[in-house]
């Protein structure tokens, strides 16, 4: 019977075990593609034109529905029908001190975190703009977060 026993023991040891280190390897950190408004739904220049969905002050938002996006949208010229079953909407502000040529984007799942690093590539004109950078990200889980990172070249 006590051998009976120690079978049983040790094939639940091994069960657990082969559990968690399968989970411990089910998420390979990765780059994740980022998309726009303009590429996606043909909107033109948003950098200048999302002033009404940045927050208040330099950071960023999430939006996660078409409801919370046409609220925020009524002044601008393109507020399409975005796909939010696949994307939410990340978008954000930062304040400039010179011209603005391109904003850059790079979205890493690290497997514990997301983050979403902006560069913002500069020129050398005096006039300091206050940008609006977006990405369309994979849907995120309800309650999830990401990190946003901003750099300015």
């Amino acid at each position: 019977m006590n051998y009976f026993y120690c079978i049983i023991l040790l094939g639940i040891l091994f069960l657990s075990s082969c559990e968690s280190s399968n989970s411990s390897n089910d998420c390979t950190p990765q780059q994740i593609p980022v998309k726009s408004l303009e590429t996606e739904y043909g909107c033109i220049n948003t950098k200048y034109q999302l002033a009404s969905l940045a927050p208040p002050n330099e950071g960023f938002i999430i939006i996660r529905n078409q409801a919370d996006f046409e609220v925020q949208t009524d002044q601008i010229d393109c507020r399409p029908q975005i796909d939010f079953e696949t994307y939410d909407l990340v978008i954000g502000k930062r304040q400039l001190t010179s011209g603005n040529q391109s904003i850059q984007y790079q979205y890493m799942d690290d497997c514990t975190e997301k983050t979403l690093t902006v560069t913002f590539v500069q020129d050398a004109t005096t006039f300091a703009p206050e940008i609006i950078f977006h990405a369309l990200i994979p849907k995120l889980e309800p309650t999830e977060q990401i990190i946003v990172e901003t750099v300015v070249e």
